[in-house]
């Protein structure tokens, strides 16, 4: 296992003791982005909702290859009020 992997399994079990179902938020900057995918692949494998500031690379690839249903089906708040408010236009 490589030192990101490490840190993000240490991060995501350890520093914030998420657990499945839970939900997330990150706001870092780009030169923390190797270490946010490894979080970012670390919280689906535990079955957790994670957000970031900014999409990084390979987002959606993670997302579909470790998402289970749950996390495949939730739609954030946001994104509904959003839809809702565009189809009363």
């Amino acid at each position: 296992m490589d030192i990101l992997k490490k840190y993000a399994h240490l991060l995501v079990h350890y520093c914030l003791e998420l657990k499945a179902g839970e939900k997330f938020y990150i706001s870092t900057t780009t030169l923390a982005e190797p270490l946010l995918r490894e979080v970012y692949r670390e919280s689906h494998q535990s079955r957790c909702f994670g957000r970031f500031s900014d999409v990084i690379r390979e987002q959606h690839k993670i997302f579909l290859a470790e998402a289970n249903d749950d996390q495949l089906d939730y739609v954030l708040p946001a994104y509904q009020q959003m839809m809702r408010l565009m189809m009363r236009i």
